[in-house]
């Protein structure tokens, strides 16, 4: 008997300790940690391509530095065993984005960015080119331009942005969850500017402008009295000009806006000026004075400059017929093609020259040849007589119409006309002539008197009273046929 509770005490001592084995197994099984092991922090773009170069942190129980994403758009980061969740965060586009992940269950972290649409329309709805595009998260930064579509894409993480859209002189911002829409859409207002008459009658040719950090051009109103733009809504002040006198308005656009401007006088016409050069590598023009519009009947002159290989051919176009010495007068909308021709090296050119007076020196050229070819350099020096003294040369052919300082060197381009101009010691100062623009310049020197002004051949209109108003002011033909020579105008001579 005592033999068989000894057995069965035994027994029971054994399944106790397979029992209590058991237990101690499975409860050692729950408590192990996952071993220490890498975590892979990516992010990719919205078409899932890697992105390079993107920063990125992450926190256990306290902020680390990852780096930054290699080619494949990862960060590779080993993590002790005793955390199971860590926060990761990436940097890209002036943004952040945190997520927090159990990285026992998953080690790899996945951020993925958003393909964000910044859009610009107008009133009916048409893509506007040129909005510049900023954007905000922590601190402003440069987004894009709207393209031929009226669009600027850019990828951002997921989250709350500031838009700023920048056009004409209007500016507008949005705030926007790109996660719940990534699609950020601008658009304009009419703005029509209405100028009419005390009886309400249209009122064709006033100047408008506009401003809201600085002044700009907004048209010139039509035949029906209107100027029409598209702008951002926000808060302008427009400013009408009819003849010498303006007026202010200020105005909040806010959708389709009208403007309103009464006047009790007539604007003065105005007219747009074209131009365009032919071939486009043939060369450039300075226009003076270089305007968006011009006034009924103001002048506008020319300047052609050749390219190298180049020579400046004529003017063209609509209008340039009526292009005399350069001079353009602006009494309707104007176009004209400044036209260049390809310059054939080996053709020959002349240059011929005078003095004036006929006694009053002689002229030199080096080397003194009969023809030239272009690219030839050449100098000219003129020599007074005795009792005479040099102006300056004037002519065709050089790099200036007007040359005072000797001797003066150039590069034969074409055929070159050219005078050497001498005046007898003590005689009036000469000033030479050949536009409008010049004309005006010499009426100052002819305040103080003893003056010789000699005009080249063409038409002057003189659109204010020129005022001569010294003593022995000379008004001559430069090249000796006063019939050549056309001033239009009023000189007075007290």
């Amino acid at each position: 008997m005592k033999s068989t509770r000894r057995c069965i005490s035994t027994a029971l001592l054994s399944l106790f300790l397979m029992v209590f084995s058991l237990m101690s197994f499975s409860s050692a099984a729950h408590a192990v940690a996952v071993p220490e092991g890498d975590v892979v922090i990516r992010i990719v773009n919205s078409q899932g391509d890697p992105i390079e170069n993107a920063k990125i942190r992450y926190q256990t129980s306290s902020w680390y530095d990852a780096g930054n994403t290699d080619a494949n758009g990862e960060a590779v980061v080993s993590v002790p065993e005793k955390f199971s969740t860590i926060t990761a965060r990436a940097y890209y586009n002036g943004a952040y984005f945190d997520i927090r992940q159990n990285i026992r269950t998953n080690s790899v972290i996945e951020f993925k960015t958003i393909r964000t649409v910044v859009s610009l329309k107008n009133s009916t709805g048409d893509p506007l080119e040129g909005g510049a595009v900023k954007f905000v998260f922590s601190s402003w930064a440069e987004y894009g331009v709207t393209d031929i579509n009226g669009q600027s894409v850019m990828e951002l993480l997921p989250g709350k942005y500031t838009f700023r859209m920048k056009y004409e002189e209007g500016q507008l911002d949005i705030k926007q969850d790109i996660s719940q829409n990534p699609e950020v859409a601008f658009s304009t207002a009419k703005v029509t500017v209405r100028l009419e008459d005390a009886s309400g009658n249209a009122l064709e040719g006033g100047k408008v402008r506009y401003v809201r950090a600085s002044w700009r051009d907004f048209g010139i109103t039509a035949s029906d009295g209107n100027a029409v733009k598209q702008l951002l809504n926000g808060s302008y002040t427009f400013r009408m000009y009819v003849g010498s006198k303006y007026q202010d308005k200020k105005a909040e656009v806010a959708g389709d806006t009208l403007i309103l401007f009464t006047s009790t006088e007539t604007p003065l016409k105005t007219w747009t000026l074209t131009t365009s050069v032919s071939p486009s590598q043939g060369g450039s023009v300075v226009v003076s004075p270089a305007k968006t519009t011009y006034t009924d009947g103001e002048k506008v002159s020319f300047k052609a400059v050749p390219a190298q290989g180049y020579s400046f051919s004529g003017y063209g176009g609509q209008n340039g017929s009526e292009i005399i010495n350069n001079i353009l007068t602006m009494n309707s909308n104007k176009s004209v093609s400044i036209i260049f021709e390809q310059i054939n090296t080996n053709e020959e050119y002349k240059i011929i020259s005078s003095v004036q007076p006929a006694n009053g020196g002689t002229i030199t050229i080096t080397p003194s040849k009969s023809v030239y070819i272009y690219g030839d350099k050449v100098q000219i020096s003129a020599n007074p007589a005795n009792g005479f003294e040099f102006v300056q040369l004037s002519g065709t052919g050089m790099d200036s119409s007007s040359i005072t300082t000797l001797p003066y060197n150039f590069d034969i381009t074409g055929d070159v006309n050219i005078t050497a101009i001498f005046k007898e010691v003590g005689a009036p100062e000469t000033i030479i002539v050949h536009n409008i623009t010049e004309l005006n310049q010499a009426e100052i020197t002819a305040r103080k008197g003893n003056v010789l002004i000699l005009l080249d051949d063409g038409e002057y209109v003189l659109s204010d009273q020129f005022m001569v108003g010294g003593d022995h002011v000379t008004i001559r033909s430069l090249n000796g046929d006063a019939s050549k020579v056309i001033v239009k105008g009023c000189i007075y001579m007290p």
